[in-house]
This record gives C-alpha cells, sequence and structure tokens, in this order.
C-alpha cells in the first residue's frame, strides 16, 4: 500500500509540475504587461507616423526594462468635445498610465480620473489650467511637459518681421474651439502684444470650430492683414493641411507654432522641438510604470526650440527667404 500511494504521489507531484511551469509565465506576462493610452491632437494616423511619435513609444519601452508595454491611441479629430468620451473609455479600459499631447484632453483627463497617472505636453500653463498645484511640486497625478514659454510670441514676430518686412497689419489666429475664452484670449493678447511691441497693427481672430476656418481668413482678408500669427490650438494641429491651404490662397505670409505644419505647406514654424518635448514626457511615463509618483515629478519645460522652414511656399508667395532665417533654420523643406 505504501508503494502505491508513493507512485501516485510522484504522479501527482509531477503533474503539478508541469501545469506550474505552463501557468508561470502566462502569470508572469500577464504581471508585467502594461498598457499606456495616447491622446493626440493629431490624427491618430499621423501621429504614429512620425519619427518624434516612434522615439517616444521606443523611449517609453526603454525607460521601464522588463515590462510589456502597449498603447493605445486616441484622436478627437479636431472635435474638442469628444474628449470627455475618449478619456472615459481609457479609464474604463484600466490603461496604467495616459499620456495627454492636448492642453483641453488634459483638462478633461483631469476630471476623468484622480487615480490613473497622466503625462502631458502642453501650451498652456499648466497651473493656470488646474492641472497641477505648481510646477516644483505637481501634487497629483498630473505632470508633464510645459511647452509654451513667455518669449515665443516675440520671436515668432520677430520671424515674420524678417521674413515678411513689409507686414503692417498681422493677424492673430486662436483657437476658442479647443482652449475656451479664458484660455485661448489670453494666449492671443500675449501674441497681440508681441505685435504691438514691433510696431505693427493687430487683428485677432478666434475660430470657434473645424467648419469656422473660412470665415476667420475671410475676416482677415477683409480686415487686409499681410501677415499672420497662428497660435497653438489642436483645432489648428488636426486641420494643419488645411490652414495652410487658407494662409497660400489668402497670398498671408504665416508663422506657426509647431514643425508639424512646415510639411503640411506652411510658411515657416517657430516653436518647442516636439521630438525633445516627448522624450523627456517618455521618460516620466517609463519612471511612472516602474513605480514612480506623479506628484514627486516636477512640470518641465521646453528646452529646445525649433525653426522650420518651407521654400517652396516662400516661392510661390514671392517671397525670398533672407540668408540669416535659412542660416538659423533647423529644417528647410525645397
Amino acid at each position: 500500500m505504501h508503494i502505491v500511494l508513493l507512485h501516485r504521489s510522484k504522479r501527482l507531484w509531477l503533474f503539478v509540475s508541469t501545469l506550474l511551469a505552463l501557468v508561470q509565465p502566462a502569470a508572469w506576462a500577464e504581471g508585467n504587461t502594461r498598457k499606456v493610452g495616447i491622446v493626440t491632437a493629431a490624427s491618430v494616423d499621423t501621429a504614429s507616423r512620425l519619427p518624434a511619435f516612434k522615439r517616444f513609444t521606443d523611449t517609453v519601452r526603454a525607460s521601464a526594462p522588463g515590462l510589456n508595454i502597449s498603447f493605445e491611441w486616441r484622436s478627437a479629430e479636431g472635435k474638442s468635445d469628444r474628449y470627455p468620451q475618449i478619456l472615459t473609455d481609457l479609464v474604463q479600459q484600466r490603461v496604467d498610465a495616459i499620456f495627454i499631447g492636448a492642453g483641453p484632453a488634459a483638462v478633461v483627463a483631469r476630471q476623468a480620473t484622480t487615480t490613473v497617472p497622466i503625462v502631458f505636453v502642453i501650451a498652456a500653463n499648466p497651473v493656470t489650467l488646474g492641472l497641477v498645484k505648481s510646477l516644483e511640486k505637481p501634487g497629483g497625478n498630473i505632470t508633464g511637459v510645459y511647452e509654451e514659454l513667455p518669449d515665443f510670441q516675440s520671436k515668432r514676430m520677430a520671424l515674420l518681421r524678417e521674413i515678411a518686412p513689409q507686414a503692417k497689419t498681422i493677424g492673430v489666429l486662436w483657437d476658442a474651439h479647443s482652449w475656451g475664452e479664458r484660455v485661448g484670449s489670453e494666449m492671443a493678447r500675449r501674441a497681440e502684444k508681441a505685435v504691438l511691441a514691433a510696431g505693427a497693427r493687430s487683428e485677432i481672430v478666434a475660430v470657434r470650430g473645424p467648419d469656422d476656418l473660412e470665415r476667420a481668413f475671410s475676416l482677415l482678408k477683409q480686415a487686409q492683414v499681410d501677415g499672420l500669427l497662428v497660435e497653438q490650438g489642436p483645432t489648428f494641429i488636426f486641420h494643419a493641411k488645411k490652414l495652410a491651404q487658407l494662409a497660400a490662397e489668402a497670398k498671408i505670409p504665416a508663422i506657426y507654432p509647431l514643425s508639424i505644419y512646415t510639411p503640411a505647406g506652411g510658411l515657416a514654424s517657430l516653436g518647442p522641438d516636439l521630438t525633445d518635448s516627448l522624450q523627456h514626457a517618455a521618460g516620466y511615463i517609463g519612471q511612472i510604470l516602474k513605480g514612480a509618483n506623479p506628484a514627486d515629478l516636477p512640470v518641465k519645460g521646453s528646452e529646445k526650440s525649433l525653426l522650420t522652414v518651407n521654400a517652396k511656399v516662400a516661392n510661390d508667395l514671392g517671397i525670398a527667404i533672407p540668408p540669416e532665417v535659412r542660416a538659423r533654420a533647423d529644417t528647410i523643406i525645397e
């Protein structure tokens, strides 16, 4: 009887050992899997193809070795009223962290969850938006990169002066649809201040929806603007090609806030280096996935700027890009 029981025990032990060998790798994989939501201002197709976002996802994985990380891409496609559903969906999917590439989406995310870690790259001041207590000590579940520095408007105006020195009336186009009156109008006022400081007249025009771009350019043409500063805005990013086309048709030299506009047909852009900002954000997400607390990670400012010029568009507008601008440009599209 002892011998029979011994054989049965061995068989049972072998069966359990085999079962554990099969189950443990799957359990290990599940325990080391992390899901990151990505909410972009551009379309998912456009954003996922950008080299800057390819480096972003690579850096997230490199910053969290040993984890199996997947990404859930989302875009409001230029329609800010879609952000609540997008963020609710990601929270319900139990993502481990969310990356936000649009300020209005970050505000919605803050309302959607106080527990899921959120890392942003945005143009508006996150303290003003109520996202963090301070840049040094965010104090909640949100941190990231604050891209828009106060002197960027002055630098864009100076660039416009170099490229179109004859411009006397400068339009300022701002995204009321995405930002709302309080935040968006403050951006517009800073740009207007830069225009007036340069000795030019200003014409501020708000865009209140994706279908409002034609009306906005009609107003700019009526005001006979001969130069344009385009402010940061998710609506503008998603409709970058259409925005650049309308500026070209109106023969208005325009300066844009991000390099994404120039391949889409924009004349020139001066603003934060998206690749650099995304690298900082990716590093933070990696740290968070390994256990860091967003409340302890200070909001970073933009450290690099990027000047991009589309020489083909300049030629179509009859503009000769000054040698000094060419020499400073990080990228020239011929």
